[in-house]
Order: structure tokens, then C-alpha cells, then sequence
């Protein structure tokens, strides 16, 4: 499948009501998680300033916060270290709102705590789901296949000489009562790690496709991390097939949609290469997309975008114009986390990428982990800012965030009309100019290392390549107008990419 680069223009006007902020009295210490209602959004999240209480939440949908409450569900002889919200576990039903979270007693102990709120944010039942068959449940997902039963999956933590983590997936009914759980074991020997059941599509075939991360590592190896699909009968809980994504040298972040027609459509990111020996270090990274059938089989499995440094993102949404749309963060060298948001067709053809830092701050780290559109068909993003130079607030580093973008992915209106922005960070430490360039592009590097560096089209096309120390001059000519991606790379580490215009004739 081709990648095919365009601008993308929406016959509906872009109305939506973008922000960047921050609360410094709400969450901050974990992942949070959301949910619309109306002009509103609820969100819950561990209070940053006390470990091991809920926080849940209303704000506006300008994301002022209206009021919260705190909850802790200190049940003895069980003293909660810490809360572990489930980021996708936060849903409404029959005017109730339904959540679910870890709450963690020991780093080896912990117990799934289901909770029922009214509409006023008040606690009606809240239930914790104790070890089932020898494993320390952890939640992950949760979606309602009726009005009555939802279905969770995440892992058993089995303590063990290796630490084995066993995929766990369950059926509820709304009184938190198991109708049934079913657990596939990690049995690779000699191995740390396990499965992790990270997403939950209910089909329309009365099952559910489980996706997420098999991680298994021996000390004497590389990482030998892929992603898994699973496919279990609603009813039962039997297990009709399980499918490893473990053909390339590792892949991580699936996430998967039901299509309707007897196929799921998924996401998942390949990583191209490992450097276990580097303390600074991005794996390098490619997307994935493809489709696999309800019998297991792997339709395609093709990459699209560009290749980045290691992006993680949680989910795969299916937008209210029938595009896909994941959001993460990518870690760029040395140390920048910047917001990044893809949006695609179903066909896997790009449609746009966008970056994102907080107030342009490229020292802090954002990592976003719920996301969802909005009503006004703009993109809702919150995750935990770590302020690493105390610009926000002197006294406290973690950070409750949101992100609202309208629906091109822009903060600033109009940003679709200058044209696509493939990862428009700067490459760390690299500064190449002019730009738009005509005759010449100029590259400089403050690395002391030499630098790799590659010119793309939008076709994908390599146009220009070579290395360098310091400062390189590269030729143009030949190369038509347009929108073309720069690579780099130092020692075998990705160091980013950047968007360059290519205009005609001599400035």
C-alpha cells in the first residue's frame, strides 16, 4: 500500500474549542481517564499530592474544572499504596458512570477495584476484585457488550522466579459479579514477562478481539517484545484463537477496530531496532496497519507513515468521518516527549501528523494516555506533564494535562492551510536551513558524532542521502517543488525528522 501524503479538507467548517492546560489541584500522579457527557467531561485520576486516592472530576468543555470529589477506599486489612486508574475503563450506562482501577498494596500484591457513580459524582458501590486462581489481576480495558455485562482483560501477575504475567480476561455483570474469567498462561520457559491485554473490541459476531503486548526477555538477549491478537466467545469465555504478531524484531501498542464485514482493522508499532547498551536511547519505529479476519488470518499487515523514534500510543479510534485516528508520544533524543497525533484513512494513507509541546516547552515530557473525539468533532487528549524544570510550579513536577485540538489536529486555526505537517520537531541538536529552501539546504549538527541524514519525498521516494560532522551542504538541483521529509541518525539512533519545503527557482 502506498502512502500517499495530501492535504485534507473537511466540507463541515472547523469549529471546535482548542486549549493547552494544565491543573495544579487535580491528578497528575497517573493516567487518567475520560468520558463525555453533553458539553461536559468526566475524568478520574490518582491525586498527585495523596497516593492512593481517587480523584474523579466535571469540567467544562473548555477544560476549566466545575468541582471533584476524592475517594479513598481504604478497606482493612488492604492499605492501598497506590491508585492505577484504567485510562479506557471510565463509561456511562443507564445514568450511572462505571469504573474501574488497580489499586496496588504491595509491588506484588494488588486487587481490581470496580466503582458505580451517580451522575453527581457521589459513590454508589464500589467492590474489589481479589486474586482469581493464583494471579494478581491488573485492568486494562473495559467495554459493555450489553446494558447488563461488560467485559475487562488486562493481566495476572503470577509471582514466580521469572515474574510471569498472565493474559486475563473476564465477563461482569454491573453488580461487579464474575460470570466468567478466563486466563492464558504464559508458558514460554526461562522468560520474565508475559501477555498484557491492553485493548477490547466487542464485534458483531458475539465475541471480543483482545489486542497487546506479549513482553518476554531474558537478561542474555535482546528484548523479544510483539503484540498478540485473541479472539474469545462472549458467552463462554473459550478462547477461539490466539495470534502473535512475532514475525519482525518486535512490535509493541496494538490497538484494533471491528469493521463490520468479518475483518478487524489494527494498529501496531514495529520496532526496527534495539540498543539495550545506551542510556539515552529511542528505539527507532515504524507504524503498522493492517487488517486480520474473525478465523485468525493476517489479511495485511503493511507499514505506513513515517519511520520515528519510539512512538507509544493505547488506543485506535474510528473518527465521525470514518478516518482512524491514534495519539501518543514519541521520545526524542535527548530527552523531549512531544504529544503526537496521527490521523489516517482506512486504507492506511496518511491524512495528517502533528506534534505538540506544552507552551512550546521542549524540556518537559508529556505523556498522553486517554484520548477520544469530541463532540464538535475536535480531539480530546489528557495525560501527566512532568514539568521537568519547575517552570509551572516550583514545588511540584507531575502534572494533571490536557490537550484540545480541533479536528485538523490544530491548535491555532487555519494550521491545515499551510500543509501537512509530517513530526515537525526539530531533529535534537540539528538545525537545518533555509527553510524553504531553493538551490541548497544546509544541515549543522552541535552532535559531537557523525550524523546520518536522509531526504524523502512524499511518495516515500529517498532523494538525497549522506553523512557528516558539523555542517554538510546539500545540493537541490533536480529536485521539484514540494513537501519533502529530513531524516537523521547518530551511532544507530534515530534523532528525529523534520519537514522541509522545497520552492521553485532562486531565492
Amino acid at each position: 500500500m502506498r502512502l500517499v501524503f495530501f492535504l485534507y479538507i473537511l466540507s463541515l467548517s472547523a469549529q471546535a474549542q482548542r486549549f493547552s492546560k494544565t491543573d495544579l489541584s487535580f491528578g497528575g500522579a497517573n493516567r487518567p481517564a475520560l468520558h463525555f457527557v453533553d458539553n461536559a467531561i468526566v475524568i478520574a485520576d490518582e491525586d498527585q499530592d495523596s497516593l492512593g486516592l481517587l480523584q474523579i472530576g466535571l469540567f467544562d468543555s473548555l477544560g476549566t474544572k466545575v468541582f471533584h470529589k476524592s475517594y479513598d477506599y481504604y478497606e482493612s486489612p488492604d492499605s492501598v499504596r497506590r491508585v492505577s486508574p484504567c485510562f479506557k475503563c471510565l463509561k456511562a450506562n443507564k445514568g450511572s458512570y462505571y469504573f474501574a482501577q488497580t489499586d496496588f498494596i504491595r509491588n506484588d500484591s494488588a486487587f481490581v477495584r470496580f466503582t458505580k457513580f451517580n451522575y453527581s459524582l457521589d459513590t454508589i458501590v464500589t467492590v474489589k476484585h481479589l486474586e482469581y486462581q493464583g494471579g494478581t489481576p491488573e485492568v486494562h480495558d473495559f467495554v459493555f457488550d450489553t446494558d447488563t455485562t461488560f467485559i475487562v482483560t488486562g493481566l495476572l501477575f503470577r509471582l514466580t522466579n521469572y515474574s510471569k504475567y498472565d493474559l486475563w480476561v473476564a465477563k461482569f455483570d454491573t453488580a461487579f459479579k464474575p460470570i466468567w474469567e478466563l486466563r492464558i498462561p504464559d508458558t514460554i520457559p526461562g522468560m520474565s514477562g508475559g501477555y498484557y491485554g491492553r485493548d477490547l473490541v466487542i464485534d458483531q459476531y458475539g465475541s471480543c478481539l483482545v489486542t497487546g503486548r506479549a513482553n518476554h526477555f531474558v537478561p542474555t538477549q535482546s528484548n523479544s517484545d510483539h503484540s498478540f491478537a485473541a479472539r474469545i466467545d462472549l458467552q463462554t469465555g473459550a478462547l477461539k484463537w490466539f495470534y502473535s504478531f512475532n514475525q519482525d524484531l518486535g512490535s509493541q501498542n496494538i490497538a484494533a477496530l471491528d469493521n463490520g464485514d468479518g475483518t478487524y482493522s489494527f494498529a501496531r508499532m514495529e520496532i526496527l531496532g534495539f540498543w539495550p547498551n545506551t542510556v539515552n536511547y529511542a528505539y527507532p519505529t515504524r507504524m503498522r496497519f493492517g487488517r486480520i479476519d474473525t478465523l485468525g488470518n493476517v489479511v495485511y499487515d503493511t507499514a505506513i507513515g513515517p519511520e520515528l523514534p519510539y512512538f507509544r500510543f493505547e488506543d485506535l479510534i474510528r473518527t465521525s468521518d470514518g478516518n482512524f485516528y491514534v495519539a501518543g508520544d514519541i521520545q526524542v533524543l535527548p530527552g523531549s516527549f512531544p504529544i503526537t497525533a496521527y490521523k489516517f484513512t482506512p486504507q492506511g494513507d496518511s491524512i495528517w501528523m502533528r506534534s505538540y509541546y506544552h507552551l512550546n516547552d521542549s524540556a518537559d515530557r508529556n505523556h498522553i494516555w486517554a484520548f477520544q473525539e469530541a463532540p464538535d468533532s475536535g480531539f480530546l487528549h489528557l495525560g501527566r506533564l512532568i514539568d521537568v524544570d519547575n517552570d509551572i510550579d516550583p514545588v511540584r513536577t507531575l502534572h494533571f494535562y490536557m490537550l484540545k485540538t480541533d479536528s485538523y489536529g490544530c491548535l491555532q486555526e487555519g494550521c491545515q492551510s499551510i500543509g501537512i505537517e509530517e513530526s515537525h520537531f526539530k531533529p535534537a541538536g540539528l538545525s537545518a536551513y533555509p527553510n524553504p529552501s531553493y538551490d541548497v539546504l544546509n544541515i549543522e549538527s552541535e552532535l559531537p558524532d557523525e550524523v546520518y541524514y536522509e531526504l524523502y519525498n512524499s511518495f516515500g521516494q529517498l532523494m538525497r542521502s549522506g553523512h557528516f560532522q558539523h555542517k554538510v551542504r546539500i545540493d537541490l538541483s533536480g529536485i521539484a517543488p514540494g513537501v519533502y521529509m529530513l531524516k537523521s541518525r547518530a551511532k544507530g539512533v534515530a534523532l528525529g525528522s523534520q519537514k522541509i519545503i522545497i520552492g521553485s527557482g532562486v531565492q
